[in-house]
C-alpha cells in the first residue's frame, strides 16, 4: 500500500469571511488597499475599475477577478456597479494566504456561466449546494491561477517544534500572549524557537505572532459588525487606543478607516 504521509493533507484550508451582494456608485472609491485575504470580485451589472501599479483593469459583468491577499490596488466607480464579492484566504500551515505575493489580480475571462451557478447555489441555501459553491470556488481558483501562469510551488514542510508553535499560537492568539508563554508552553529556549522561526519562516517569533494578532483584528474588522472597542477586548489588548496606535502603526491607517476601505 503506498503511503502519503510526505504529502500533507491539511497543508491547504479555504476559509471564507464574506459573501455579499453589492450595489456601488460613485463613492465607490480608495486607494492604497492591501489587506491579508484574497478577494474576488463577480461583476453583474455596470462596470468599475481597480488599478494595480500603472496597470487599470475594466471591472465587468461575465469576468472574474481574483485580487490576491497582500496586492496593493486602488478601485473606483463612474457611474454604477453591481458585483457579488467574496472575502477568503487559503490558509497554509503558517497561518498566511498561499495566495500572497503573487503581485497580480487574476483575470477569467468570459465566465458569466459559472458566476450564474454560483448565484443559483447561494439562493438554494442546501448543504449540498453549499458544499458545490466550495468546489465552484477552488474552481475559480484554480482557473485563474492556470490561465494567468501562476505556480505556487511546493507545499513548505515545517519542523515539528515550529508547528507545535504555530498550533500553540493558533490556539491562544491574543494580544497578551507573550514570546515567554510560548516557549514555556513547548519546554524550549527562546533562542531555539527564535532561531527556527527566522530558518524557516524568515522572520522573529515576536514578529509572527503580531502578524497573526493582526491579521485577526484586520478580519475582524472588515467582515464583522463588531465595534472598535468589541475587537480590542476579545483579543485581549489592553484598551482600544492601544489596539488603534498599534494597528495604525502596521497599517498606515486608523481602524475605523481601514473598515470603511475595505469592507467591499
Amino acid at each position: 500500500m503506498q503511503s502519503y504521509e510526505a504529502f500533507n493533507l491539511f497543508d491547504i484550508e479555504l476559509n471564507i469571511f464574506t459573501v455579499k451582494y453589492a450595489v456601488l456608485d460613485k463613492s465607490w472609491k480608495n486607494d492604497n488597499v492591501c489587506s491579508s485575504f484574497t478577494r474576488i470580485y463577480m461583476p453583474v451589472k455596470g462596470e468599475g475599475f481597480i488599478r494595480v501599479g500603472k496597470q487599470e483593469i475594466r471591472l465587468l459583468p461575465g469576468n472574474i477577478y481574483i485580487i490576491p491577499a497582500s496586492l496593493r490596488f486602488s478601485y473606483k466607480c463612474e457611474d454604477c456597479l453591481e458585483k457579488l464579492f467574496i472575502h477568503m484566504s487559503l490558509k497554509k500551515q503558517d497561518g498566511y494566504d498561499a495566495l500572497s505575493n503573487i503581485g497580480k489580480c487574476l483575470i477569467l475571462r468570459e465566465k458569466g456561466e459559472l458566476v450564474e451557478r454560483i448565484f443559483g447555489l447561494l439562493n438554494e441555501a442546501s448543504i449540498q449546494s453549499l458544499i458545490e459553491f466550495k468546489a465552484a470556488l477552488f474552481q475559480v481558483l484554480m482557473e485563474g491561477l492556470s490561465q494567468n501562469g501562476v505556480n505556487l510551488g511546493k507545499a513548505t514542510s515545517y519542523p515539528g517544534l515550529v508547528m507545535r508553535a504555530i498550533s500553540y499560537i493558533d490556539r491562544h492568539l491574543s494580544a497578551s500572549l507573550s514570546i515567554r508563554q510560548v516557549c514555556s508552553s513547548l519546554y524550549t529556549s527562546r533562542s531555539t524557537l527564535h532561531k527556527l522561526f527566522r530558518e524557516h519562516l524568515n522572520m522573529s517569533l515576536g514578529r509572527y505572532i503580531d502578524d497573526r494578532i493582526l491579521a485577526e483584528c484586520e478580519r475582524y474588522l472588515v467582515n464583522t459588525d463588531m465595534s472598535i472597542k468589541e475587537i480590542s477586548d476579545k483579543l485581549q489588548f489592553c484598551d482600544q487606543f492601544y489596539f488603534s496606535r498599534k494597528f495604525s502603526k502596521r497599517y498606515g491607517f486608523s481602524p475605523s478607516a481601514y473598515r470603511k476601505m475595505n469592507n467591499i
